[in-house]
């Protein structure tokens, strides 16, 4: 599993480097993505909408630790 820390990032980088790692992992299949976001669900809602959505990926928050995503281009996540 590939994971992104995106400590440290302003939101515009972090979304970027989200994006540019999912198209990546899309072409390269090398499965599911996890996404250390911190507890920022503006971040999250950010990632969600701009990238998520756009290209279709899967997603899980776990409730039991909300600072990072699961990412995955099957509809199976």
């Amino acid at each position: 599993m590939v994971k992104i820390d995106l400590h440290g990032l302003t939101h515009e980088k972090a979304i970027q480097k989200v994006e540019h790692n999912l198209i990546l992992n899309q072409l390269c299949k090398y499965g599911s993505i996890e996404i250390i976001t911190g507890k920022s669900p503006e971040l999250q809602d950010k990632i969600i909408k701009e990238v998520l959505d756009i290209h279709k990926f899967s997603y899980y928050i776990p409730p039991h630790n909300t600072g990072m995503m699961y990412v995955s281009d099957d509809e199976l996540l």
